[in-house]
Formats: C-alpha cells, sequence, structure tokens
C-alpha cells in the first residue's frame, strides 16, 4: 500500500515550482512516474515521492516526448527542491503530517 498525505499533497498551493522556479497558481504535487517509487496502472506512486510542479512543467513530466530517463533525471533534480521547501513548512508548523 502506497502511503498517502493530503496534507503534503496540499502543501503545494501557493509555492514555487522546484522545476522552472515560477510562482504561480497552478503549482500542484507531482507524484513519481516510477514503478520502482509504488507507480502502477491508475495507481500513483507514493505521497512522499512527488515534486512541487507548474502546469507547464508537470504537463511535460506526465506526457512530453522526452525520453524516459531525462525525465526520470528532472524529476530527481527537483526532488531536493521540494524536500527542502517540506522541511521549511514542517519546521515553521504550516505543515504537519
Amino acid at each position: 500500500m502506497n502511503y498517502r498525505s493530503k496534507a503534503l499533497t496540499q502543501s503545494a498551493n501557493g509555492m514555487p515550482c522546484s522545476g522552472c522556479g515560477v510562482e504561480d497558481s497552478t503549482t500542484v504535487w507531482a507524484h513519481s512516474n516510477e514503478s520502482a517509487h509504488g507507480k502502477g496502472m491508475s495507481i500513483k506512486a507514493h505521497d512522499l515521492l512527488g515534486n512541487y510542479l507548474c502546469s507547464s512543467c508537470h504537463e511535460w513530466y506526465d506526457r512530453g516526448k522526452a525520453e524516459r530517463e531525462e525525465k526520470r533525471l528532472f524529476f530527481r533534480m527537483c526532488y531536493p527542491k521540494t524536500m527542502v521547501k517540506v522541511a521549511e513548512l514542517l519546521a515553521s508548523g504550516k505543515l504537519k503530517l
């Protein structure tokens, strides 16, 4: 069973994109697309394995024409940025898991 946290996924609201850095209202919690992270047919990966991505970066990551390896590297580049932001929210008390 994959870990789920509504508070974590909703924490993306109002956050800057960890991919391109844009700060707009389109940022969402974008789950990993890798089966090693729990992704399956009609099953999202663990909530712990996601990034803050704007609609453009999320669309590219989910449906873009890039090679799978490029998208895997993109996810891994964004992940530390997202986790630092999550840690800051936790430390400030704005996020409780």
